[in-house]
């Protein structure tokens, strides 16, 4: 069973579970902005990668100084991920826009030609090398986290599903709502949550059709 979000980040949690949750701040805060929440998440580790890479290519500091900015920046991300802080001021609202950007290819070749003006041909490469390592230090800790969850509790939680719980959370504290995962019976039947969901459905169809119930 799995929802997914607008770019399609897979959230492995039963469609009736995920709504129920939702249908707490419907309609002050739609589905589609909970899943938008959800992605700018998962991406703030490599948006202040990005950045540290912007600010160090600019400046031309040198090969490892770039790489390593970019990794450590990238960690503070995953750290941020981890406890579930976001209290930095404006910082998801850019996450949000950087969903919008990137996979597009246009802010990558911006750090490349960047670095190579500044640096030459080590811009690109510490730029690529910097995110390389990023990417991986982020799935040595996401599996690493999955797996201590798993052998204290018996669910499996992925990353995407941990930014979902902290974007519902994060909402529902806005909103004054609980902050408690668990749901109700009563939370749990379609007539509860079935106006978020169809509302999702209607504005944007290509995402419902892509939930599984199995």
């Amino acid at each position: 069973m799995a929802i997914y979000t607008p770019r399609g980040l897979k959230i492995r949690l039963p469609t009736d579970y995920a709504f129920a949750l939702m249908a707490r701040l419907y309609p002050q805060v739609d589905a589609f902005g909970v899943l938008k929440t959800v992605e700018a998440i998962e991406e703030t580790p490599p948006l202040l990668a990005y950045c540290a890479a912007l600010a160090c290519l600019a400046s031309g500091v040198g090969f490892w100084p770039a790489v390593v900015a970019m990794v450590g920046a990238g960690a503070v991300g995953i750290q941020m991920n981890m406890l579930g802080f976001f209290r930095v001021p404006g910082l998801l609202r850019a996450a949000r826009v950087y969903t919008y950007l990137t996979g597009y290819g246009v802010l990558f070749i911006g750090a490349m030609v960047l670095g190579y003006l500044n640096m030459g041909w080590q811009g690109p490469v510490a730029y690529l090398l910097g995110a390389l390592i990023g990417e991986l230090l982020e799935m040595v800790t996401d599996f690493r986290e999955t797996k201590r969850v798993h052998g204290a509790t018996g669910v499996v939680l992925t990353g995407s599903e941990r930014a979902f719980v902290n974007a519902y959370r994060i909402h529902a504290q806005a909103l004054g709502k609980p902050t408690d995962m668990e749901v109700a019976e009563a939370e749990l039947e379609k007539a509860q949550w079935m106006p978020a969901y169809l509302h999702l459905a209607a504005e944007w169809p290509q995402i419902v059709s892509r939930f599984t119930e199995t």
